[in-house]
């Protein structure tokens, strides 16, 4: 070993036999392992001349030379296992602490040399040396003998070691990750100063995203462990930091973040919170920076337990409403509220003692006025909205004060108002709502700002906290039946339906004599008025539901008709004598009477099951022939059995004759025609209105559940026939003359709407008795034919024309006994029916000025009266020539 450890002495630099690093380590290892049987004398004589060698090789190491033995002394650790052999046999002569003084000495000059070696393995092996030490240092600092805290620190500090390792290699996580025990170290000896972590901290200024990561993961488990100046720093450089780039701010916001989140014993949160509140405040924060920001606020505030946290929350909600009042930010402290405020426990169950989050805010109002200071600014609010577009042509996405589009401003104050009264459950006087009216009616008139307040008042009417009946009563005559029918938009109407629906409700309406419901004469104004075709036909649905509740002291029907007959009335007149009026609005009234009117019909006939007396005019005459062939889906064989229908039939008739002929209960009873079922709810329809065509197939199933389809009764119920709406229509005359009136104006929608009502009521009673006794009288046939056929009007002609089919091809019902038919038709043809039927086709004046229906219509009537006369005729022809 001697020889070996003199070789370099004797040879120099020069010399051709190298002492290697590894050699060393080896021949030291055994020695080092036996140390303690060696006695002074051994030691002192060999193993002090080596170790004299050995150091003085190692420390006259310099440039390339150490450069090259670099790879040597980081394998396998052989710097290490050098020193700490020479240290085991040294602590023979003396004392540990002194022995291992010398050998960190030593060790930190070959670290200091490491780390200026500009290789990424040299420094994390210095580093990895260097905690060594730290860790010895802080094992041995209660022996004087030994490297102490200060020593150490001092030559970090002399040698400039943090601005060594804080140089290079920072993108690497491994080599930051060694970092944190060099500062950890500091910090444990209260030596890391305010311009140490500053110069820390900027090691990541404008640095690749991968540096600025790494940096901020160290100082995010290092923060923990700093002291409450050192903390406030780093909140400094923080602040100093702030803005650039919104990718900077976004790195920035999460670093603090990270920080609340790695906070354990709670001494940071508070000065996080702070630290985010007022970078959220920075006017040059952007939008999407300032909301992640107050995101970050809310969770970090949902960490710890509830009783910990419920008044930090109350804290932070006030100083949200101080900006909302400030007018600041209010968007994003109106949602930053409600996200605060979320965090309440609401579930008893899960309270545990807590109080819940309705009793949290209500308590809060009363002491910061939440609803109060909301209202207010939404008044102020939409005062400046008012006098900004007034300035000049703006939309509903422009800015009025702030950074966030109006339109999102007036949601939000919405949204938060909502969230005071369901989730708060605080109560809205009708001055507070009068107040919130206000300050959109007459500010506001975008249809976004109205609808969101429609929208909130509907919500408001039906919630669990709603107004009292008084409060609901009166916004709903002072407030809303004040607005103009004609501006109503989807969520007006909404809101409208819902408070008519609860004052209605609540409030007893009906008297001995008048059906008389709060805001009726709105909701007619509503259905009849608005352009809006969607809103008309609700409003045309709830009245005719309002219409349709029965009441033993007041005739609902006939209400509705007289109701109904007014407001055709007033329109027609005011349509046909003023020339100055709105003619298309009158129209549109008009037009939507007649509607809800034929709803009304087209509802309580559906609802009769009983066999029709008053049947309606458009079934009154046969229609086409229909051949059924049909079989039932359990036969065997291929044969099909025929039966012929009038295509007037309802679909009821053909399923309980098929059912009679297949043996299946009419409500299991399936018929499918080319694979698609006639759905039993649509019973009701005629056979021309179904997907049937003459000597068309049907197959009869058997299914497994029964069908909804109506029975209807074998037997004729006159008085309830009576009170069906379509027939108290057709015995009002003054009504029908209406209808006939409406029905030849020149507007198409009118007419085709009055033309359909006229054919689903029964057929008007005058007129059918004048004509069945006129044409039963012989004397007065003639007479009768002449003024039917010479009809000025084109669809009363039609109308007196399809009677008289009515008479000769009867439907299901026929309005004359079979000896009064055989009679008239008599008369008919002995007075030129043929004549005057085949004149229709030649009257050119039918074809001039009049719709192509209706000459449509008056034809198809025509041709079929015309196959039944030639019949009839052939039929006389054949009795004679048998004669």
């Amino acid at each position: 070993v001697a020889a070996a450890a003199a070789a370099p002495a004797e040879q120099g630099d020069s010399g051709s036999r190298r002492l290697s690093p590894v050699i060393i380590a080896a021949y030291l290892k055994p020695f080092a392992a036996c140390a303690d049987y060696l006695t002074k004398e051994v030691v002192t004589e060999y193993f002090e001349p080596i170790r004299e060698v050995v150091l003085e090789y190692l420390a006259r190491l310099r440039g390339d030379e150490f450069k090259a033995a670099c790879k040597e002394l980081i394998k396998d650790e052989t710097l290490y296992s050098i020193l700490y052999s020479i240290r085991h046999i040294r602590m023979q002569l003396i004392s540990p602490a002194q022995s291992s003084r010398e050998m960190c000495l030593f060790m930190l000059d070959m670290i200091l040399k490491l780390l200026k070696v500009n290789k990424f393995t040299c420094a994390m092996y210095a580093l990895s040396e260097l905690k060594r030490v730290t860790l010895e240092v802080s094992r041995n600092w209660r022996h004087e003998a030994g490297l102490t805290r200060a020593e150490l620190c001092k030559w970090i500090f002399d040698n400039s070691i943090l601005d060594i390792i804080f140089r290079g290699n920072l993108h690497q996580a491994q080599y930051v990750a060694r970092l944190e025990d060099v500062v950890k170290f500091l910090i444990d000896s209260k030596e890391l100063s305010q311009q140490h972590l500053t110069m820390i901290w900027r090691a990541q200024t404008d640095q690749h995203e991968a540096i600025v990561k790494n940096i901020f993961d160290l100082i995010t488990k290092l923060a923990w462990h700093f002291e409450g100046e050192q903390l406030d720093h780093l909140f400094r450089l923080f602040q100093e930091s702030w803005g650039g780039t919104a990718k900077n701010m976004e790195r920035l916001l999460g670093f603090i973040q990270r920080l609340a989140a790695e906070d354990m014993e709670g001494k940071m949160a508070q000065k996080v919170l702070d630290v985010i509140w007022a970078v959220a405040l920075e006017p040059d924060s952007p939008t999407d920076i300032v909301q992640a920001a107050l995101a970050s606020l809310v969770k970090i505030m949902d960490a710890g337990q509830p009783e910990e946290r419920d008044g930090p929350r109350e804290i932070w909600i006030e100083r949200a409403l101080q900006e909302v009042c400030k007018g600041n930010l209010v968007v994003p402290m109106l949602r930053h509220m409600s996200a605060l405020a979320t965090q309440f426990q609401d579930d008893p169950a899960f309270a545990f003692g807590a109080r819940l989050r309705h009793d949290i805010m209500q308590d809060m109002d009363k002491r910061v006025k939440l609803k109060e200071h909301t209202i207010a600014q939404l008044e102020r609010y939409a005062q400046a909205a008012k006098q900004f577009f007034a300035s000049g042509e703006h939309g509903p996405s422009a800015v009025v004060e702030g950074r966030f589009a109006h339109d999102l401003t007036v949601q939000e104050f919405f949204k938060f108002l909502k969230y005071l009264l369901e989730e708060g459950r605080i109560e809205f006087s009708f001055e507070d709502l009068g107040r919130i009216w206000a300050a959109v009616i007459d500010n506001l008139h975008f249809s976004s700002d109205l609808n969101e307040l429609y929208d909130w008042l509907g919500m408001f009417v039906e919630s669990a906290m709603g107004p009292s009946l008084e409060v609901a009563n009166q916004l709903f005559m002072e407030r809303i039946l004040q607005a103009d029918p004609k501006a109503a938009t989807r969520s007006f109407f909404d809101c409208f339906q819902r408070f008519f629906t609860k004052v209605n409700l609540l409030l007893d309406n009906t008297e001995a004599s008048t059906f008389s419901l709060r805001g009726l004469d709105f909701l007619w104004r509503l259905a009849l008025e608005c352009p809006n075709a969607n809103i008309g036909d609700k409003g045309m649905e709830v009245l005719k539901n309002a219409y349709s509740q029965p009441d033993s002291q007041v005739d609902v029907c006939g209400q509705f008709i007289e109701d109904v007959m007014k407001h055709l009335t007033e329109a027609h007149f005011q349509y046909t004598r003023d020339p100055n009026s709105d003619h298309d609005g009158l129209l549109l009234q008009i037009e939507r009477s007649l509607s809800l009117m034929e709803k009304m019909v087209e509802q309580g006939d559906n609802g009769f099951v009983y066999v029709r007396h008053h049947i309606p005019h458009r079934v009154a005459m046969a229609g086409e022939v229909l051949r059924i062939n049909f079989r039932s889906a359990q036969q065997q064989g291929p044969g099909w059995t025929y039966i012929d229908f009038q295509g007037n039939t309802s679909t009821y008739a053909l399923r309980d004759r098929l059912a009679r002929e297949t043996n299946i209960p009419v409500f299991r009873l399936g018929l499918f025609v080319q694979g698609k079922e006639l759905k039993p709810a649509l019973d009701r329809r005629l056979l021309r209105e179904q997907p049937l065509y003459h000597n068309c197939y049907v197959t009869c199933k058997v299914l497994s559940t029964a069908t909804n389809a109506v029975a209807m009764q074998n037997f004729v119920e006159k008085h309830a026939e009576q009170r069906l709406p379509g027939v108290r229509v057709s015995e009002r005359d003054d009504l029908m003359k209406k209808l006939f009136q409406l029905a030849e104006l020149p507007h198409a929608g009118v007419s085709q709407r009055a033309r359909s009502l006229l054919a689903r009521l029964p057929s008007d009673p005058g007129l059918l008795n004048d004509l069945r006794t006129g044409l039963l009288n012989s004397a007065t046939a003639e007479a009768t034919l002449t003024r039917m056929f010479s009809e000025p009007q084109p669809f009363r002609r039609l109308y007196t024309i399809e009677l008289l089919g009515a008479f000769l091809l009867p439907g299901d019902q026929p309005l004359l006994t079979e000896p009064d038919r055989v009679i008239l038709q008599d008369n008919f043809v002995k007075n030129s029916g043929l004549q005057r039927v085949v004149g229709v086709f030649a009257q050119e004046g039918l074809e001039a000025g009049v719709a192509s229906d209706l000459v449509k219509s008056t034809w198809d009537v025509c041709l079929r009266l015309l196959r039944l006369l030639y019949s009839v005729h052939l039929h006389e022809q054949q009795q004679q020539q048998q004669q």
